[in-house]
């Protein structure tokens, strides 16, 4: 890990940590890029279930998927959302590029007000979005990879469990669908070989998929046409370059 990040993460710890000891309705905050990569997560004991890699990744996916829904069915664009369960609720905010979820007790933040607890954890949000703006830290690696693919028809970044994280290109298609179907892929190979994807190329008449394990929480495909097919090998090597510049950072 570079010095820049570990200075990124150390600023952006404080401001967590303090908002939790302001606040002990909220059990745990979580705050990842909009690619749901986890940047730094302070969960309570109790939350032991929790991991926080896998809750910034599922919560960015929920916030897409929430995202499109508002704005097929009333042209709205999203602010935050949130869900409730027996005793937490989780809060979801991206902002900036940055993507964030607190997990509450769903007792005390409903008697303390949901709105209120929303605007704050928007202005925490803010601030860090901030912090990573007048850092050097840059970890868009999907930027990059569409960049170096230009021929590239679609690209989308998923979570294992098949939720939608980002994509481009996928015009009309249903990203929902897409997701899932990408994330089938991975989990059918577990089920076949008893191990790990690592890639996994499909073929057409006019265009092939690259499907690649972009880390353990997340699966990255991307569409390209039939002439790029002789460069099916440069274009893994690229691909995989790129990621693992991304995890040094």
């Amino acid at each position: 890990m570079s010095s820049s990040k570990k200075d990124l993460i150390e600023r952006i710890s404080i401001l967590i940590d303090e908002k939790i000891k302001e606040k002990s309705i909220i059990k745990g905050i979580s705050v990842g890029t909009n690619m749901g990569t986890n940047l730094y997560s302070k969960l309570d004991p109790e939350l032991d279930n929790f991991s926080g890699s896998q809750l910034i990744a599922s919560a960015t996916s929920f916030q897409n998927i929430a995202s499109s829904l508002l704005l097929q069915l009333t042209k709205n664009e999203i602010s935050s959302s949130y869900v409730s369960v027996d005793n937490y609720i989780i809060i979801m905010n991206i902002v900036k590029d940055v993507s964030g979820a607190a997990i509450l007790d769903r007792n005390f933040a409903e008697l303390e007000g949901i709105n209120h607890i929303q605007k704050d954890f928007k202005i925490l949000m803010q601030k860090i979005a901030t912090h990573i703006e007048t850092s050097d830290f840059m970890e868009d690696s999907f930027v990059k990879i569409s960049q170096a693919l230009p021929t590239a028809l679609s690209i989308i970044l998923t979570s294992i469990e098949g939720m939608p994280i980002k994509s481009i290109g996928l015009k009309n298609m249903s990203e929902p669908m897409i997701s899932s179907m990408v994330s089938s892929v991975s989990s059918l190979t577990q089920v076949m070989m008893k191990s790990s994807l690592d890639y996994c190329i499909i073929e057409g008449n006019e265009a092939f998929i690259i499907i690649i394990q972009y880390d353990p929480k997340r699966i990255l495909a991307i569409c390209l046409p039939e002439q790029e097919r002789a460069n099916m090998g440069h274009h893994l090597a690229t691909i995989k370059s790129i990621i693992k510049k991304t995890e040094e950072i």
